[in-house]
């Protein structure tokens, strides 16, 4: 009985390697699909809405104003103060800037 375990053994070993690389080819070849569906669906998109000059997307990525600085400053955990408390271990109302 031993001996016809370790065959069975040997045999679902080799079998698992020939699943694990079939299954393997089977991927690739799906991801070789999907970048070119995704490749043809970016040529479209990007001919759909073609590029503008480099002055006018500079505009359209910088913000109309700043935006507000946050309060309190994000800090380690049991080390933010709160209030009074604040101000007298800063020495200071205004926070800095």
């Amino acid at each position: 009985m031993r001996v016809v375990g370790y065959w069975v053994g040997k045999a679902r070993g080799v079998s698992r390697s020939f699943r694990q690389g079939f299954d393997n080819m089977v991927r690739e070849a799906e991801l070789e699909e999907m970048e070119k569906r995704w490749a043809a669906e970016n040529a479209r998109i990007m001919a759909e809405h073609p590029a503008t000059s480099d002055a006018e997307s500079a505009a359209a990525a910088e913000p109309a104003t700043p935006l507000p600085r946050q309060y309190p400053y994000p800090c380690r955990a049991g080390a933010m103060r709160v209030g009074a408390r604040a101000v007298a271990a800063a020495g200071t109302a205004n926070p800095p800037a």
